[in-house]
């Protein structure tokens, strides 16, 4: 396996996949406790609830994590950390061409469907009222941690492509100039 292949599976491994999942868990942890700790119970819905929680962190966790992390995977491929993906494994669909908001545009409305909206429907289903503080502090963690777990490859995937991409439209502007040089 060469350097740069390994460099590569070491970006969406560790960098994009157990590095965010600890900080999600951690983070969202810390900020859960910090939130909630004066509470005894966190009510289902309401103005600070579990649904208005999840609603969030779905919402805002994706969009940062893009907006985060593409700029970090151009830098480290401008020096060097990275090399770039070789044509023939740029994807297929376009998505990673778009601008980095849009990117977290997206991955934050499919985090809203498929990580709160199933879950927040089997605590209504199940006619949970309110939840204890600290079981919330604890599955807020883990939940976090899972969806960046889901959301942080992709973003590291698409932000190679994109840095990869452009690096080669670079390099063939450089030819392009050089030839009319000549």
């Amino acid at each position: 396996m060469s350097n740069s292949l390994k460099r590569r599976l070491s970006l969406l491994l560790v960098d994009q996949g157990a590095v965010p999942v600890g900080i999600n868990f951690i983070a969202n942890g810390l900020i859960s406790w910090l939130l909630n700790r004066s509470a005894t119970e966190i009510p289902l819905w309401g103005g600070s609830s579990v649904g208005v929680d999840l609603l969030a962190t779905s919402l805002l966790l994706p969009f940062l994590i893009c907006t985060l992390v593409s700029p970090q995977i151009i830098k480290q491929m401008k020096t060097g950390k990275i090399q770039p993906l070789p044509r023939g494994q740029l994807p297929i669909f376009s998505w990673y061409r778009r601008p980095v908001w849009q990117r977290g545009l997206v991955l934050s409305i499919l985090g809203l469907i498929f990580a709160a909206l199933p879950v927040l429907w089997v605590l209504t289903i199940g006619q949970v009222g309110a939840i204890p503080a600290m079981s919330f502090v604890a599955f807020k963690a883990v939940w976090a941690m899972l969806l960046a777990a889901f959301v942080s490859p992709v973003v590291g995937w698409w932000g190679l492509a994109n840095a990869s991409e452009k690096m080669y439209q670079r390099e063939e502007a450089t030819q392009q100039k050089q030839k009319l040089r000549v």
